[in-house]
């Protein structure tokens, strides 16, 4: 991570607003009774806004590698939860179905929205009114867990997405 915040003898300013380890706030204190507070804490002096507007920098009193650390790892954080998506086919037997069900479920609890896609191909698309049916069944198992409108129907899918109730 490249350096963004000036730290001990960097700071220039003469006064500063400082905040200590435990959050409490002192409005101005010198630059040298800063540094002194943060040399008897065995902490480093970071400059986390610099002034502006005739405002005074404020300064925290904190482990800088430490701080460097939570930042490096806050931006690494995992990606908000994104739609999932369960495909299956018109003639997907009932224990594979079963099994689909399963994990559609798993998605559901952890908050997550699922599309579920019914794939159609060759002459499967010629039943599809059937097929519709079969899907409306299928979606009967999640109905006190999600909700979802009406599915989409297209020439080679029919697709909901469920989104789960709190």
């Amino acid at each position: 991570m490249d350096k963004q915040f000036r730290i001990n003898g960097e700071i220039r300013a003469p006064n500063v607003s400082l905040v200590m380890p435990d959050g409490e706030s002192i409005p101005e204190v010198t630059l040298g009774e800063a540094l002194g507070k943060a040399e008897t804490l065995g902490l480093d002096l970071i400059e986390v806004n610099p002034s502006s507007n005739g405002r005074l920098p404020v300064c925290k009193l904190e482990n800088y590698r430490k701080m460097v650390y939570k930042m490096e790892k806050s931006a690494k954080q995992p990606h908000p939860k994104r739609l999932k998506e369960m495909h299956y086919g018109y003639n997907t037997a009932s224990h594979d179905l079963d099994t689909k069900n399963r994990k559609v479920t798993e998605f559901l609890s952890k908050k997550h929205r699922v599309r579920m896609v019914m794939d159609l191909r060759g002459r499967e698309k010629a039943f599809r009114d059937q097929a519709i049916e079969k899907f409306n069944r299928d979606l009967g198992v999640f109905d006190d867990k999600s909700t979802h409108d009406v599915p989409k129907v297209t020439p080679n899918e029919i697709s909901v997405i469920l989104i789960p109730v709190d």
